[in-house]
């Protein structure tokens, strides 16, 4: 049913394959500038300062209004989708569309609709 999705993963894996031995050279290379800018002096007093790792991971402010908006959207396409596929009595090909697109709309309209409200909470608090 969904045969033509293994050729997209796989040039997607691939791709994602060849993009993170680039990053990881250009990073190495970074890391090694970065080492020969500080001096021995303060690499052996160890006051290097690194962030955290937490820091990098840290969760935002809005994530939970984000991920219920497009959970929430993305409950509503299967709804409206499921509807459309019943009620129109449509060929199979055609229903899996209509409920994989309204799926999308939805899911998009969810963010979307996460992205105004964090916006305007955003000019509220400032």
């Amino acid at each position: 049913m969904f045969d033509f999705l293994i050729p997209i993963c796989i040039v997607g894996g691939i791709t994602l394959a060849i993009y993170k031995v680039f990053e990881l050279y250009a990073h190495r290379r970074e890391r090694i500038m970065m080492l020969e800018k500080l001096s021995d002096e303060e690499l052996s007093k160890g006051n290097l300062q690194l962030p955290a790792l937490s820091e990098s991971f840290s969760i935002g402010k809005f994530t939970s209004l984000r991920w219920g908006c497009l959970l929430c959207g993305l409950g509503l396409g299967l709804v409206v989708g499921a509807f459309f596929y019943i009620n129109m009595k449509m060929d199979y090909d055609m229903g899996e569309v209509m409920l994989a697109g309204s799926v999308m709309l939805f899911g998009g309209l969810g963010l979307l609709i996460a992205s105004i409200v964090e916006t305007q909470m955003n000019k509220k608090r400032d």
